[in-house]
């Protein structure tokens, strides 16, 4: 049995699978595009906590992250992002998230973060 729901949204697949096989004691739920994501979110009340990549086609991170708070005002969100994405951009994003990771992630950090946050709902 799983312990919560978390949503990641991520346009590789790679990382997608690196939560799924790092993270089995969770119910992984992954997306490869901020679409797809916003109809797994408006068709699902178990969702805890959503990973969400910054830099992504189509809908940014950013955008995405705007979307997410109208539909799920009071879901956790953790923005992830690679090198090379601009400060400011960062800076802001944390203004509305609840945790930051950067890739390439501590599956261990991760983990201790993802416990944090489920369990506060």
């Amino acid at each position: 049995m799983f312990k919560e729901e978390i949503l990641i949204v991520d346009d590789r697949k790679i990382i997608r699978d690196i939560f799924i096989s790092a993270f089995s004691e969770y119910k992984i739920i992954a997306a490869g595009c901020g679409q797809e994501a916003l109809e797994i979110l408006k068709n699902s009340q178990d969702i805890k906590l959503v990973v969400l990549d910054v830099i992504m086609p189509g809908l940014s991170g950013t955008e995405l992250l705007t979307e997410i708070r109208k539909i799920k005002p009071n879901i956790k969100i953790i923005i992830s992002t690679g090198q090379g994405v601009a400060a400011r951009e960062v800076k802001t994003l944390r203004l509305d998230t609840d945790g930051f990771i950067e890739k390439p992630f501590d599956i261990t950090k991760v983990k201790k973060l993802f416990d944090k946050l489920v369990n506060l709902n």
